[in-house]
């Protein structure tokens, strides 16, 4: 990475295009450092900022001071294929001066992924008045999820859609549906279809149930076919999506009947 001036993580990179010395309206001076975040993904991607610090030549460490308003702050989401900025504030005297030799750290977490990046960036000398950050050093390790089974099935079930004109349709309704979310983050819908008006079905039909993450993309499905010559007017059904982590990418769920 020696050289490279961008970390490039996953779907998502981060530069620093300049710093900036300057006043600020409380009448303090100091730094401004112009961190760009691109997501160069399909899909938008949340950016959360667990640890800044910056680390003199000298080996003293000194935290951050704040962000500079109307940019992207603690944390943020970043749409598909698009860039935000955020500004990175060290107050004087604490920094007075940026030298040769010293480091950024930047700590970022992926909750969806359960990971966190501690990047290094380290100052090189450009030119007699300038330096040049350096993409130098990056840690990454897994954490626990921010979110629990319990939270992410809450979520998804108050997010869980039907569409009653299908049901309509196609003679049945649905009832008492709920969501459950293990610890591996599989999905599992379950309930009940009941005959509109009749103890019987006239066709096969398929329960589908689809998966959308934050965009509206579909990302999962699942069908469940009811017999009619199996049918008595009552059924119960669970429809199970198994892949690992998916109800931490899922935003909603739809399910829905039609003609098998």
């Amino acid at each position: 990475m020696s050289g490279a001036t961008i970390f490039k993580l996953e779907e998502i990179s981060f530069e620093i295009n300049e710093t900036q010395e300057t006043s600020f309206t409380s009448g303090e001076s100091g730094f401004v450092f112009h961190l760009k975040i691109h997501n160069h993904g399909k899909k938008t991607k949340k950016v959360s900022f667990k640890s800044i610090s910056y680390v003199k030549e000298d080996k003293e460490q000194i935290e951050f001071d704040s962000f500079l308003n109307k940019l992207l702050s603690r944390e943020g989401s970043i749409k598909a294929d698009s860039f935000k900025l955020a500004g990175l504030i060290f107050t004087k005297p604490q920094l007075s001066a940026i030298k040769s030799g010293d480091s950024l750290f930047i700590e970022v977490a992926d909750e969806q992924l359960g990971i966190h990046y501690e990047m290094r960036f380290t100052a090189k000398k450009k030119n007699q008045t300038s330096v040049q950050w350096v993409a130098s050093e990056i840690d990454s390790s897994e954490v626990e999820k921010s979110f629990t089974p319990s939270q992410v099935q809450t979520k998804l079930r108050k997010n869980l859609q039907r569409l009653e004109p299908l049901e309509e349709r196609l003679g049945i309704y649905f009832d008492n549906l709920s969501v459950k979310v293990d610890t591996d983050y599989n999905i599992t819908v379950l309930g009940e279809v009941f005959a509109s008006n009749a103890s019987t079905i006239n066709e096969n039909i398929n329960l589908t149930l689809i998966v959308y993450d934050v965009d509206g993309n579909v990302i999962e499905t699942a069908t469940k076919t009811i017999y009619s010559n199996d049918f008595f007017g009552f059924d119960v059904f669970q429809l199970v999506i198994y892949e690992n982590d998916i109800a931490l990418k899922a935003d909603k769920l739809r399910l829905f009947p039609k003609k098998h």
